[in-house]
């Protein structure tokens, strides 16, 4: 039986948005090869978050991390 997770993915800024990128294979991977079922749900942190909503990491996603399986 496959595990069913909730994941948030931070991609923040420097080479955080390549690694966050080169995860989603190995995720889709790991859900075919095992069974699980990941959702998935990619939140603005650091720089880009600033210039999208003027604060660098938002209370509500502060939130969203908080009920999510696991943040990377």
């Amino acid at each position: 039986m496959g595990i069913n997770a909730s994941l948030v993915l931070l991609p923040g800024d420097g080479v955080g948005p390549e690694i966050v990128d080169a995860t989603k294979p190995v995720i889709a991977v790991i859900q075919s090869a095992f069974g699980h079922s990941f959702s998935t749900q990619e939140l603005l942190i650091g720089g880009a978050a600033i210039d999208a909503y003027g604060t660098p990491f938002r209370t509500e996603d502060l939130e969203a991390c908080k009920v999510s399986d696991a943040v990377l």
